[in-house]
Parts: structure tokens; sequence; C-alpha cells
């Protein structure tokens, strides 16, 4: 086997590696291989770490000591479009110095998740990130992705303190095809510790519907998620995510809109770019739309829009991430506000639903 060679074989691995990792796995001479690096344009430097360049897309998330949220974290993630290309092998993502929010959290872990169905090589580099990355081991928020994704450094086992403090993520599967899950009443529980228990039971209703949703209606081929964080603030407010890998709210509904519901398929036709999300938002403001596989969908439908109505009787924002665009929606005094649409995003599958409940 030639030099080159057994050097890709590492990094086919251990992509982003100092010069140390790659000479002890090689047991070669550090000075040898740092020459042989540096004079040869199929690598990169970036970070005291080496990378193979070809079949390769270093994402790096940086905020300079911001919190990293969706919005920053959608921005960094468009600017990547070739990661889905088939000669795009290998994707590094590298976390400096930010701390991450709920909703960047459950995007990150989707769009990880989902590289690996596409059989890419996936490293989540957190060495210079350390703080957020011993909370999100403490969090068990690694349990969630798929067991073929090199996670820098080596995960801790945290979970004796997991649960110890009050505004912790309490964090859980949502298995496929499962039958009954415990899941809703423990994220009202959670709930409950930030509010009072009749805002609990309230909350209880939209969380039970989006887990519902992504069991009986996702068709996900992994397991789905879902999250809740208490953040203090300029404004205190309650975080919940729910997460899957399904094939989308939209894509489920134009499946079924010409033959179902004929009028909503000619008042939102699909090559129209914006279209999609005029009708996701009337799936959340007027119900009555289902793409269930089942003969009982005329009685369905409703599901979405109780969830929002739920929601309007809080100060909250609601913000559902589909395909290649996320729909806002907020909500005060009990009605529907203002309503926006983050088009051109780079593309996710599944259904990604964040909960802002404002406690003030």
């Amino acid at each position: 086997m030639t030099f080159e060679y057994r050097v890709n074989e590492v990094l086919k691995t251990q992509n982003g590696s100092t010069i140390k990792e790659i000479s002890e796995t090689l047991d070669e001479c550090p000075k040898k291989l740092h020459a042989y690096l540096t004079n040869n344009k199929n690598y990169m430097f970036e970070n005291n770490l080496w990378y193979n360049k070809k079949n390769t897309v270093l994402i790096t998330f940086e905020t300079e000591r911001s919190w990293l949220d969706e919005q920053k974290t959608e921005e960094i993630l468009k600017s990547y479009p070739n990661v889905w290309n088939d000669d795009v092998k290998h994707i590094t993502l590298r976390f400096i110095g930010c701390s991450i929010l709920l909703e960047s959290i459950s995007r990150i872990v989707a769009f990880i998740n989902q590289l690996t169905f596409y059989n890419k090589k996936v490293t989540a580099d957190f060495t210079a990130c350390e703080t957020p990355f011993n909370y999100l081991c403490r969090a068990r928020v690694f349990q969630l992705v798929h067991k073929s994704v090199n996670v820098k450094p080596t995960v801790k086992d945290c979970t004796s303190e997991f649960g110890n403090a009050k505004t912790l993520i309490e964090f859980g599967k949502i298995a496929p095809n499962s039958k009954k899950t415990d899941l809703p009443k423990k994220l009202q529980a959670a709930f409950s510790n930030f509010t009072n228990e009749e805002l609990a039971r309230r909350a209880f209703t939209f969380i039970s519907e989006f887990i519902n949703n992504i069991i009986e209606h996702s068709h996900t081929p992994s397991a789905g998620f879902a999250a809740l964080q208490c953040y203090q603030g300029k404004r205190k407010k309650i975080q919940t995510v729910f997460s899957d890998n399904g094939k989308g709210i939209i894509n489920t509904l134009r499946a079924v809109l010409k033959e179902r519901y004929p009028d909503l398929e000619q008042k939102y036709p699909q090559d129209i770019p914006h279209h999609n999300a005029k009708l996701l938002e009337e799936v959340f403001t007027k119900g009555g739309i289902s793409g269930a596989d089942d003969d009982g969908y005329k009685g369905r439908g409703l599901g979405f829009k109780a969830s929002a109505d739920k929601a309007s009787q809080f100060n909250a924002k609601i913000t559902i991430r589909q395909e290649t665009f996320a729909l806002h929606l907020t909500y005060s005094d009990g009605k529907l506000s203002h309503s926006d649409v983050s088009f051109n995003l780079l593309n996710l599958n599944g259904t990604h639903i964040v909960f802002d409940i404002y406690l003030d």
C-alpha cells in the first residue's frame, strides 16, 4: 500500500485530525507526515487539523461568543448546497466557541442524520466548543445521532447528571410506528417546572398532537424526537421542538391534494414556489386538511389547527420547517398577529417544528 493510500484510509474515518493523531494511527514519523501533507495539494489545514480536500465539505459554525440560533444555523447551512451531491463523501461540521439553542440543536441533529442516510461520512467536531459539548452530552443529544457519525471529542457518559437541573433539556426519541409513548406526559411535567399546572395542561394538547403526528404520519426512516428547554433572558420563554426525518407535511398533502381537495390544488398550484408556504399556513390556521393514509381522513386534519389555537392562548411563535422553507407564525392576544416565510433554505427532509411560548 502506498503512503498516500494509508493516509487517505485514516482520513476516511478521522477527517479533521492532528498530525499526532494521524501519525499514531499510521505509526509513522510526525515530521515525515507533516512534510507530505504540506506539499500535497489534496489536503488542507484548518484550525490545526488536516482534511482530505477531495470529496470533502467543511462546515464551520462560529458565532463570536453569541448563541447559535435557528436563523444563523440556516444561513450557514444554505451556503453548502453541494453537500447532497453524489461526489461529496465526507462532511465535517466544526463548532467554534458558540452556545447552541435548542432550535438549532434539533435542526443540526436532523441534518447530520439525513447525511448518513446517503452513506456520507460525517464528523461532528466540538473540540473548540467545550462547555456546549459537555452540555449536549449531559442532555444525551448524541444518543439521537446515527452511530456512524464520528463525534469529537469522545462523548461523555453524563446520564447520572441528567434531569438534576431544573432548566435542562428533556430529550426523548419518538420511534416510528410505535403504538404508545409516555413522552408527552414527561414533557408536560417538564413544562410544569417553569409555569403553573393549568398552563402545563394546555400545553399538553399541542405536545401530544405533534408527537402523535410523527408516530402516525411522518413515514420517517428513523426515530424522531421532541425536547423542551426554558430560557431566561430579555423575555423568559419555554422552547419545545418536534423533529422527524419523514416526508414532511407539504409532501404528504401534495400527494393527495388533487384527489381530496381539488379547490385547494387549484388555489395553490405546485409550480409556484411560495404556494407551498401558503398551503401550510392554511393547514395551521384553518384546518380540515389531512394527508392521513386511511379511509377516515375526512374526520382528520384538525390537529395542527387545534395545536395552533392552543398556542394562540399564549404569547407564542411557531416555526414549521419543511423541505426548503420555514413558516413563522406569531401569536399575541389570542390571535395570529404576524406570519412570514424564509425561502431557499438548504434541502432538509421531514417536519421540524419549534414552539416558543413567552411567559412574560
